[in-house]
């Protein structure tokens, strides 16, 4: 090991502007240096060791050179800094990934990789809250101007997926949500005061909505409705008669709300691509999770019940 060693750090020094010795250098992995010590010999910071690699993490990678770009490494340490050395909270992946594309900034196409691929990555993510990021990267590098390759096509594109993400990402104040009850009355959903709130945003003529609402149903009489959460289902379509029928076929005695006359926003707002889709809100009507199964419902509010009595 150690001549493979030697050997290695010749090849780098003597042939450092050849391609193969920039690859070579690529796999060589940051050596961490000993944790400060206090007087008393005691590491002064235990996550020392983490932090120094996670910020030398790149060193060894010309981000100059897009030949690297042909490799299986460049993309494999991307994605392991992401994964492996980022907190899975948007706001640090979200930091991480601008780290890795103002590095790229060192060349125009390695720039355009690093920007295409961490936006798609994100923009497609199955991660709850992970549209947090998509949105902050295409703001930062698409609507700003930066992405000198993307056409008036693709920036209108992008631009309409971020204004439909950003007003319901996790943690924002849920959009307004004022809609029309079976009689026809303006109900504010929002000004209904609970612990949590269920949004469930259905289609009447959706297969997957009726196999799903009879769930919902039985779960709020079962369990919800003591946990001091409401449910408010909210039709999608604008046909009455066939609204009326589906609640009373499926005996949904919640609170049903819907848009006939399409006189709210709802849908774009809260980005009703398919159905069903439920949103959780706090008692702040602030968006806790979204896009959730309703069988994961009872769970997640279960554990934020219980981080809460932690606090």
């Amino acid at each position: 090991d150690e001549e493979v060693q030697a050997y290695r750090k010749k090849l780098i020094e003597d042939s450092g502007d050849l391609f193969a010795a920039k690859f070579i250098k690529s796999t060589v992995p940051v050596e961490v240096p000993e944790s400060p010590k206090d007087a008393d010999g005691n590491a002064i910071d235990e996550n020392f060791g983490y932090y120094y690699y996670k910020q030398h993490f790149f060193d060894h990678v010309d981000f100059s050179d897009n030949r690297i770009l042909r490799t299986p490494l460049f993309y494999s340490k991307v994605i392991e800094y992401l994964d492996k050395m980022t907190m899975k909270h948007p706001d640090s992946i979200s930091a991480s990934a601008q780290d890795i594309i103002e590095n790229a900034r060192a060349n125009k196409e390695v720039f355009r990789y690093c920007v295409q691929t961490l936006t798609h990555k994100y923009e497609t993510s199955n991660i709850m809250g992970m549209d947090a990021v998509f949105v902050d990267l295409a703001e930062r590098y698409y609507l700003s101007g930066d992405a000198y390759w993307a056409d008036d096509e693709t920036i209108e594109k992008i631009e309409d997926r971020v204004a439909r993400l950003k007003p319901n990402l996790i943690g924002k104040h849920a959009p307004a949500l004022l809609l029309l009850d079976t009689l026809e009355r303006p109900v504010n959903a929002l000004a209904i005061k609970s612990d949590y709130m269920v949004l469930y945003f259905y289609d009447p003529d959706c297969g997957h909505c009726r196999k799903k609402t009879p769930v919902l149903r039985d779960l709020y009489h079962e369990k919800l409705k003591e946990m001091g959460v409401v449910v408010v289902a909210a039709n999608v379509k604008k046909d009455l008669d066939e609204w009326k029928e589906y609640i009373r076929k499926q005996e949904l005695d919640v609170l049903n709300l819907a848009d006939p006359h399409t006189r709210s926003n709802f849908r774009y707002e809260y980005n009703i691509e398919t159905t069903p889709q439920v949103y959780i809100l706090d008692y702040q009507k602030k968006i806790l999770a979204k896009k959730l199964d309703v069988e994961q419902i009872e769970d997640f509010i279960e554990r934020q019940n219980e981080l809460k009595a932690a606090q």
